[in-house]
């Protein structure tokens, strides 16, 4: 299975630091979790303080967005790294800059970067005090070969956050070598329920389904494996709301 574009691929995966605070562990970042509360965090800034994440395979990265701490006020400065074996290390970024931190984090964008497993974030300075502190750290990119669902982490996958205006997002399109299909769309209104049906070019419905919904964003996973070849359209109903897609089945 090839990743959504919009997945976070460091979600939950292992985690290590140069040190932590007694309650706050390396695991805190990489959680999904953007509570105030919830960071990783060591000190001093002094002793090279760094925090590793593993993705347990190789990407190519496409963006990072990095969270530290934030009140307004303080900054940090940082340097991101990222390593295909974790032993050589290539650096990404360097923030030394008086930016403050802020609640939607640094963005970072990469085009045509080399594959890497490993992200390594050397925290260097904090304007407020001697410790570092580090909220979430999210990744996104293409994996070098497809993946199954657990390294892809699907299970985690409607606790993730999709930074996307679009009504409903289906990824792969076109499908690719009949892996499943991701659905994701938002239901802002909090509707209870939602129909799914699945078109042939004819308009012909294939397959129809019911289900109950969550409030905010929703996945729905399909299997191609009975679609017919070229064009097919899903529509998901909820409410007064109608949103439609073609798939692509090469």
């Amino acid at each position: 299975m090839y990743p959504h574009p919009l997945l976070n691929i460091a979600l939950r995966k292992p985690s290590s630091s140069s040190s932590k605070d007694t309650n706050h562990p390396s695991s805190y970042a990489v959680d999904g979790n953007f509570d105030k509360n919830r960071w990783w965090g060591a000190n001093p800034y002094t002793k090279n303080q760094w925090y590793q994440v593993d993705l347990t395979n190789h990407f190519k990265l496409n963006k990072i967005v990095l969270t530290p701490y934030y009140d307004g006020k303080r900054y940090y400065h940082y340097i991101i790294m990222a390593s295909k074996n974790g032993r050589y290390w290539k650096k990404l970024v360097t923030k030394n800059n008086t930016n403050p931190a802020k609640k939607k984090g640094d963005t970072y964008i990469f085009n045509n970067a080399d594959p890497v497993r490993f992200i390594r974030v050397e925290m260097t300075f904090n304007s407020a005090n001697t410790a570092v502190h580090l909220i979430e750290l999210q990744a996104f990119g293409t994996p070098t070969k497809a993946l199954n669902n657990n390294n892809l982490g699907l299970n985690n996958f409607s606790n993730q956050s999709l930074y996307n205006n679009q009504a409903l997002i289906v990824y792969p399109n076109p499908i690719v070598n009949n892996n499943p299909i991701v659905l994701n769309f938002d239901n802002t209104q909090d509707y209870k329920k939602a129909s799914l049906e699945i078109l042939d070019v004819t308009g012909n419905i294939l397959q129809k389904k019911y289900f109950e919904l969550n409030k905010g964003m929703n996945t729905k996973i399909l299997k191609p494996t009975h679609l017919p070849k070229h064009y097919n359209s899903v529509i998901v109903k909820m409410g007064t709301t109608t949103m439609k897609k073609t798939i692509v089945n090469p």
